[in-house]
């Protein structure tokens, strides 16, 4: 009985320590070389390696199979782009190596293995999971603010200054209030009483002349 439980055993154990890791963010930018890495346990026989990627499509990676790389199933955008960290794949050291990457490199990344006391037919065992971002040069990673996208203690200055502008706007608009058309108003009545003065005065000094004028 325990030798049929023991290769479930196992699976449910590589389940668990591979889900336990989480997920692995990596940045880089076209043309770079990525490592992605994966790691188990020496003391299993590999009898299969499998890196797949999830995005848009699913695709296979890089198959290991039977000591040896197995192009076969490779999708052919990785072809000639992905190679083991370690050739002979020992040391529990299943790490591949992704060059020349582009933007369309973009995704998760899993690494999944079959050993050699696992069942053969339970499905491989999910050991690593790598999201990978490729952006341009100068484009700020996943979650970062753009250059040219003001942080939010300048975000706070600007909507400071924005209202202050309002305030003095409105403290403007409010000196043209009943106040200042009073003003103009008394200064346009004296300029009238002003005129009117000047004009009598005019009108007194040359009253007189008329009058000698019409006597002659």
């Amino acid at each position: 009985m325990s030798a049929v439980l023991s290769p479930w055993f196992s699976v449910v154990l590589l389940l668990v320590c591979g889900s336990s890791e989480g997920l692995e963010n990596i940045t880089k930018e076209p043309g770079g070389n990525v490592t992605l890495t994966c790691r188990t346990e020496n003391n299993h026989t590999l009898i299969v390696l499998e890196w797949t990627s999830e995005g848009l499509q699913n695709k296979t990676v890089f198959v290991f199979r039977d000591g040896r790389p197995f192009p076969a199933r490779q999708h052919e955008s990785y072809e000639n782009r992905v190679f083991p960290k370690d050739s002979q794949m020992k040391n529990g050291n299943l790490s591949v190596v992704l060059e020349n990457v582009t933007m369309n490199d973009t995704g998760t990344y899993q690494c999944k293995v079959r050993h050699e006391n696992d069942p053969p037919l339970a499905p491989l065992n999910l050991i690593s999971s790598i999201h990978l971002s490729v952006v341009p040069p100068g484009d700020p990673s996943p979650g970062d603010p753009s250059p040219g996208d003001p942080s939010p203690g300048q975000q706070g200055g600007l909507e400071g200054d924005q209202e202050g502008k309002k305030e003095d706007g409105g403290t403007k608009k409010e000196g043209l209030g009943p106040g200042g058309i009073t003003g103009i108003v008394v200064s346009v009545l004296a300029a009238v009483v002003l005129v009117a003065v000047v004009g009598l005065w005019i009108y007194r000094r040359r009253c007189p002349n008329q009058r000698r004028s019409n006597i002659i």
